[in-house]
């Protein structure tokens, strides 16, 4: 995804949750959900174009992450929640069709107004999100001679609000974003230098679901040539491991989850414009008797706020804030049973 004359905005948030690694950061900043390519309404063969010059479209978008802390076999409990939600206001001012560029203004419901050169092309672009959509974190273990996944998440923070229709080639790495032999990391061991690759993380998570299908061939073959939705599903619960430093013994602690489990979906129209782009993440973990369940929910939808579905549970919403971050904590007992 290609980007011009981009203002740098950083909004970092972020509380933390009891001991050690039991923290959940967050990070809302809505530019860069938009910050990636469009397509021309002109000279493109490959597609008609359902959007033009002089255009103006309005997207949604809502976020959620609440952490839940439980002391097991005592009668307490504490929740905190995060919400947030705006309205971008996209209108396609001029497009050059030959370097793929769009000149559009983005306009916030906070009043926030930028220019932004975007680029829509969709190998480009399609390039990007096959190499960028899914993130690892391998770890080596020198204990006990192995590597460790201690955090995965499927990337929808560039998501393009405006592309190409050239499904064809877009497809193409999207499939190959998946592609099993594909290498995705490589870890130092000290005396080699180990490659994992897709298939080996697949083999070893609990369960998974690429387009549906559970199988990755099938998958690789739901890609098709008109394809514009895809939908992701992990389950890591058996794999990936919580990690932490004991500084008195100065080793590495490692701790399973009870839940880890991911998913995401991204869905255009056949002329290019984003629909609705959504992910969600629930881990729960419990250490030290105390049990801690994170939610982080997102989406963002054509059509604006209205279109929203009401999946989230909100603690406030004011209207007309482009971000609005509530925080909530509750300390309460619960009723024994």
């Amino acid at each position: 995804m290609i980007i011009t004359n981009v203002p740098k905005i950083n909004n970092y948030q972020g509380f933390g949750i009891m001991k050690n690694k039991l923290s959940l950061f967050v990070n809302i900043c809505f530019v860069v959900f938009f910050i990636a390519g469009m397509s021309a309404n002109s000279a493109i063969a490959v597609g008609e174009t359902d959007w033009m010059v002089g255009e103006s479209i309005v997207f949604g978008v809502r976020e959620t992450l609440q952490s839940s802390t439980e002391w097991v076999n005592e009668t307490l409990e504490g929740t905190t929640t995060i919400a947030a939600e705006s309205e971008i206001k996209m209108t396609i001012q001029t497009i050059d069709a030959e370097n793929k560029e769009a000149e559009t203004k983005f306009q916030y419901s906070l009043g926030l107004v930028m220019d932004i050169t975007l680029n829509y092309d969709a190998i480009e672009n399609g390039q990007e999100y096959a190499e960028d959509i899914f993130s690892f974190n391998y770890y080596w273990d020198y204990n006990f001679n192995r590597h460790i996944l201690t955090s995965f998440s499927i990337n929808l923070y560039g998501i393009i609000p405006f592309l190409e229709p050239d499904w064809v080639n877009f497809n193409k790495y999207f499939v190959e974003s998946v592609n099993q032999s594909r290498i995705i990391t490589s870890i130092n061991t000290g005396y080699e230098i180990v490659d994992i690759e897709f298939n080996d993380f697949l083999e070893s998570i609990t369960s998974y679901e690429i387009m549906g299908e559970s199988n990755i061939s099938d998958a690789q073959e739901a890609f098709k040539s008109t394809t514009t939705k895809w939908s992701f599903e992990f389950d890591l619960t058996d794999y990936i491991l919580d990690t932490n430093y004991d500084f008195e013994d100065q080793t590495w602690e490692y701790f399973s989850y009870d839940k880890y489990v991911l998913s995401a979906t991204l869905e255009y129209s056949n002329g290019g414009t984003l629909e609705k782009g959504t992910f969600s993440k629930e881990s729960i973990i419990t250490l030290d008797n105390i049990t801690t369940t994170n939610v982080h929910n997102f989406a963002i939808v054509r059509g604006g706020l209205a279109a929203l579905e009401t999946d989230f549970s909100f603690v406030a919403i004011v209207a007309g804030l482009a971000i609005l971050q509530v925080t909530v904590i509750v300390l309460k007992r619960r009723k024994r049973t």
